[in-house]
């Protein structure tokens, strides 16, 4: 597998923990799940930030 197909998969394996995250913070209205949700958003703006 190249990088570029690397890069797809592990985007979309963080995006479906992302949108798992939103989900449960809208239903619970925890702020762990407020939290875990930023943590993931800049950990793939970190990731994309290396791949450039």
């Amino acid at each position: 597998m190249t990088y570029d197909q690397w890069f797809l998969l592990f985007t979309g394996a963080v995006l479906v923990m992302l949108i798992a995250n939103l989900i449960q913070w809208a239903v619970y209205q925890e702020r762990i799940y407020g939290q875990y949700t930023l943590y993931i958003l800049l950990w793939m703006t970190g990731f994309d930030r290396v791949r450039r």
